[in-house]
């Protein structure tokens, strides 16, 4: 049955004043206490005597003077707020029931709980208002509604977003120098390729990269291989001594044509005798082998067609909860597949601008890494060398102003069987914003599917 009015007027907004009280408490018994509360805010209390008290007792801290009820009752008479908290007889009052133990993490939890619940409900009231309105685009709606959303789960508080340079400065610095310490030159992943990584320093959170080629050329290939050997390197294995976790959203090819691609390339078979179970016993054994490797890595398919933003969010969304995490890098194949729900009037041209800008938005919102895949125009073929070029991204230029990184994929032996460049393929850096303009060559094994660094195969 519909219900027309806020369900929220029915009860009170939830909080915890027996554990607002207790933090409180505590923190008088024992001052040195009030260091395991830092980080929290006033706000967060929703008694107001509650949420008085706490900021001076902060305002003392910040000031090194004690916090005992004497110092608190002369702050806030000085401030004309004791009787609004209720006098000295509130504050006598908040050592009632008080344990004597140094430990208030349990209380700071459920009052954080409460808080954040407060907020979700003031949150969802918003969007309730502005989807009632109806004068901004629902898809606007849905992603502020969703950056509001990771706000409020990553405990924003609605804190100031500003940050001064000096600090971040000094930030980059401590990481520059913790990169040294540790040998390691790369940024956030090692792209899998050695002379890549060299020329880009690796791929970095919160960016979006474009790779993009003519048809038939292997640039999922090339992507099936970047994430095998990111899944592989010792180098992207997080704290926890486990890979990165890649979600995979294909558009082009199923799950199990994707993962019939990895078992041949693991297992060093070829690709259409293992499709259709033509294969040695030794063969047969390799690719066991590799079945059994996959299930160490942390790869996730989503292998619908014309995939929506608003679809990929909400498996980002999903894949957060069931992982307990973000996913580290997605791979979108391919791009011009999106579907962008084209608006009335809008042209191919700005529903792929807006795909392209919508999915640097999810790389940040999210931080992560983002690798899109692109077809490339044709006018490409008119050229003698037919190599890609910046301006050759199909339906939009606004790939170019949105990505970190842009790259593209040539393969001569597509165009001339005659090449002495066989099974080379050229992966050129067409622009950057941290990283110099140049290509890497690679051996593309045709029976595999797959791509290889050059080094690394004998050649």
């Amino acid at each position: 049955m519909r219900r027309d009015y806020d369900v929220t007027l029915e009860k009170p907004l939830p909080a915890n004043l027996a554990a607002e009280r207790m933090i409180l408490g505590i923190i008088l018994l024992d001052n040195a206490i009030i260091e395991q509360a830092i980080g929290m805010t006033p706000d967060e209390f929703f008694g107001e005597a509650n949420r008085i008290i706490f900021g001076h007792m902060l305002a003392l801290r910040a000031r090194g003077r004690a916090i005992d009820p004497l110092t608190l009752q002369e702050e806030l008479w000085r401030a004309g707020e004791l009787e609004r908290v209720g006098g000295p007889s509130y504050i006598a009052g908040l050592f009632d029931g008080v344990p004597r133990f140094s430990n208030i993490e349990e209380y700071v939890r459920l009052v954080r709980n409460t808080s954040r619940e407060r907020q979700l409900i003031h949150f969802a009231q918003s969007v309730i208002a502005r989807a009632f309105d109806g004068e901004v685009e629902v898809d606007e709606q849905l992603r502020v509604a969703e950056q509001g959303l990771i706000a409020i789960g990553d405990g924003d508080g609605g804190e100031s977003h500003w940050r001064d340079i000096a600090d971040v400065a000094c930030e980059v610095l401590v990481e520059s120098e913790a990169r040294a310490a540790s040998g390691r030159a790369l940024l956030d992943f090692s792209t899998g390729f050695r002379d890549l990584d060299y020329l880009t320093d690796g791929f970095e959170r919160g960016t979006l990269v474009v790779i993009g080629a003519a048809p038939k050329m292997g640039k999922t290939g090339l992507a099936l291989s970047m994430t095998r050997l990111m899944s592989e390197s010792k180098e992207n294995l997080g704290a926890d001594g486990r890979p990165p976790l890649i979600a995979w959203y294909s558009m082009e090819m199923s799950a199990k044509q994707q993962a019939r691609r990895f078992q041949a390339n693991i297992a060093r078979v070829d690709f259409k005798r293992f499709r259709t179970g033509y294969l040695s016993s030794d063969e047969w054994r390799r690719v066991a082998q590799a079945t059994q490797k996959m299930t160490e890595w942390r790869v996730r398919f989503d292998d619908r067609p014309g995939l929506s933003l608003r679809a990929m969010r909400e498996g980002v969304r999903r894949l957060k909860i069931d992982e307990g995490q973000a996913p580290d890098v997605i791979f979108v194949d391919y791009l011009q597949l999106a579907n962008g729900e084209r608006q009335r009037g809008e042209t191919r041209e700005q529903e792929v601008a807006r795909i392209s800008t919508g999915l640097t938005s999810l790389a940040k919102d999210y931080n992560l890494t983002l690798i899109a895949l692109s077809q490339l125009n044709r006018q490409l073929f008119n050229r003698p060398d037919k190599k890609p070029h910046l301006g050759d991204f199909r339906d939009s230029g606004q790939i170019a102003q949105d990505a970190t990184l842009i790259m593209g994929l040539h393969r001569d032996q597509v165009y001339n069987t005659e090449t002495p460049r066989q099974n080379i393929a050229d992966l050129l850096v067409l622009a950057a914003r941290d990283a110099p303009i140049g290509s890497v060559e690679l051996v593309f094994m045709s029976q595999m599917m797959a791509f290889e660094d050059k080094w690394n195969t004998g050649d």
